[in-house]
C-alpha cells in the first residue's frame, strides 16, 4: 500500500525564501518526494493546503489536489493489476501524464505562478504571449511537440502579416523559448 500526502518541504530552501510543495510518497517504508512546480512560505501553509494570503491561492490548490488525485489514480491502477510496483515506476507515470500538458494549461499555470512571488512585470508578458498565441492558433490550444520550427516560422510569418515590427516578434519568440525551456 501506498500512501500520498501533500506537505511543504521545508528541508530545502529556494533562492526566494520559499519552500518547494511537494508530493510525500510513502511504500514499504521508502519515501519519495515529487516536486509540484509551486512554493511558498511556512505562514502560508496549514499543513495541507494553502492559506488565503497566498495569490489566487483557491486555484493553486484545486491544481494541487487534482496533481494529488492524478498521483493517487496511478497508485490505485497500478495496485489493481496486482504487480509489484516500486515508487520510481509511480514517479514515472506521473511525470510522463504531466508532460501531456498543453501550452495554453502551461502558460496560465506559469503566470499563476509568477504572480504569486509577485514578478507582475514577467507575468504581464506571459500573459501577452498567451494572448498571441491564441489570436494565431483561433483558440485551438497545441502540446509542446507540436511547437515545430514550421509552427515557429508561421507564427512569425503572422506577426509580420500584421505589420509587428522585428523587435516586438523578437520580443515574442524569446518569451516563448523561455516558456518552452
Amino acid at each position: 500500500m501506498t500512501t500520498t500526502k501533500l506537505l511543504l518541504f521545508t528541508s530545502k530552501k529556494l533562492k526566494n525564501s520559499e519552500h518547494p510543495i511537494v508530493l510525500r510518497l510513502i511504500k514499504d517504508r521508502k519515501m519519495k518526494y515529487i516536486s509540484l512546480g509551486f512554493s511558498t512560505t511556512p505562514e502560508l501553509w496549514n499543513g495541507t493546503e494553502l492559506l488565503k494570503g497566498y495569490n489566487n491561492f483557491i486555484k493553486t490548490n484545486y491544481i494541487l489536489q487534482k496533481k494529488k488525485n492524478q498521483l493517487e489514480g496511478i497508485i490505485l491502477d497500478l495496485e489493481s493489476e496486482n504487480k509489484d510496483y516500486s515508487l520510481e515506476d509511480v514517479e514515472g507515470k506521473f511525470i510522463s501524464n504531466i508532460k501531456k500538458i498543453t501550452v495554453f494549461d502551461y502558460c496560465e499555470q506559469y503566470i499563476e505562478r509568477l504572480k504569486s512571488i509577485n514578478k507582475i512585470g514577467n507575468a504581464s508578458s506571459y500573459k501577452d504571449l498567451l494572448r498571441t498565441l491564441k489570436k494565431f492558433r483561433n483558440d485551438k490550444d497545441l502540446f509542446f511537440s507540436d511547437v515545430t520550427y514550421s509552427f515557429l516560422v508561421s507564427y512569425e510569418e503572422d506577426f509580420l502579416k500584421r505589420g509587428m515590427v522585428e523587435n516586438s516578434i523578437s520580443f515574442y519568440m524569446r518569451t516563448l523559448r523561455s516558456l518552452y525551456n
